[in-house]
């Protein structure tokens, strides 16, 4: 889904709810991955007006769980800011940033139901 403005960070948030409430995480679950969802669309997207997302379900075995993946284009303002997503490797299972000058940045997040 592309993300435009505040109203992309919304619908951004309103789906990492239903796909983590789908997937059986407990209702804080839920709330965190709504919240990373959101802070992290909107620090991957600042200064750019071509941002994506997708949702996943993804398994491992007898575990499943969320694949979350933002993607930011190339871009001449400022690059989204590395620091403020450390926080996220602490709160997802998996967390990996990827930045290419010619490709942009991608962050990929998942998270297992325990």
């Amino acid at each position: 889904m592309p993300i435009n403005g505040s109203s992309g960070l919304v619908a951004a948030r309103k789906m990492g709810t239903q796909f983590a409430s789908r997937l059986g995480f407990s209702a804080t679950e839920v709330a965190l991955i709504a919240a990373i969802v959101s802070e992290v669309a909107r620090i991957i997207t600042h200064g750019t007006d071509r941002g994506s997302l997708t949702f996943s379900v993804v398994e491992n075995g007898a575990q499943r769980g969320l694949e979350v993946v933002v993607r930011r284009g190339m871009s001449s303002g400022a690059e989204p800011a590395v620091g403020e997503l450390s926080f996220v490797g602490k709160l997802m299972d998996e967390f990996t940033i990827v930045s290419a000058e010619e490709r942009g940045t991608t962050v990929r997040l998942k998270k297992w139901r325990q």
